[in-house]
């Protein structure tokens, strides 16, 4: 897998807890002094990377062998209804909304390596 798509996969936060009354944030501080939001580890990240891609290929699949069943569905119709259910499962399997949107593009563009064309933004 390309170091490059990675990248382009959201890391998720770190959600955080900390007691007291007054308000408080948890964040780290890094090497160079800035200061951010605590995300998950390298590992963590890879691991739901890797995840996403393969949901992504199954959503590829699934395209490819509904439009080959039911010839009347066209192509944007396919892409839509695998969106429709991976925004239906998604609390099930744990996606953000920015990890879902992550998902549909890179369906998106493997399918347009495929040979699919005209399909809409979603």
């Amino acid at each position: 897998m390309s170091e490059e798509l990675m990248k382009t996969f959201p890391r998720r936060s770190v959600v955080s807890a900390l007691t007291g009354a007054h308000p408080k944030i948890a964040v780290t501080r890094s090497s160079d002094g800035n200061y951010s939001v605590p995300t998950v580890s390298d590992e963590e990240h890879a691991a739901r990377f890797d995840s996403a891609h393969d949901l992504a290929r199954q959503f590829k699949d699934y395209c490819l062998r509904k439009q080959r069943d039911s010839p009347s569905w066209t192509q944007a119709q396919c892409y839509e209804h695998a969106c429709c259910g991976l925004d239906a499962k998604a609390f099930a399997w744990d996606l953000l909304p920015d990890e879902r949107a992550w998902i549909k593009q890179r369906l998106r563009t493997l399918l347009e390596a495929e040979g699919w064309a005209g399909l809409p933004s979603i």
